[in-house]
């Protein structure tokens, strides 16, 4: 994988936590700290980003906690 890939994923992951954190809702945010870092950085998420089974998992995670969460008040 090329630097270039590893940046866009990265910087989707970046995006992705910044959701978790606008849903306002401890429990989804909960959720997504199983897998990804609590208060991650950005090596973090470059690490998930060059790992292909591991990036795609936090993928499925975010669409699973997104889905769950998303209608919740």
């Amino acid at each position: 994988m090329n630097t270039y890939q590893i940046n866009e994923r990265t910087n989707l992951l970046i995006k992705l936590h910044s959701i978790m954190i606008c849903m306002n809702d401890e429990n989804a945010y909960i959720e997504w700290i199983v897998t990804v870092p609590d208060e991650p950085t950005r090596e973090d998420f470059e690490d998930i980003a060059q790992d292909d089974k591991f990036f795609n998992e936090v993928l499925e995670e975010f669409m699973r906690i997104f889905n769950e969460y998303k209608d919740a008040e």
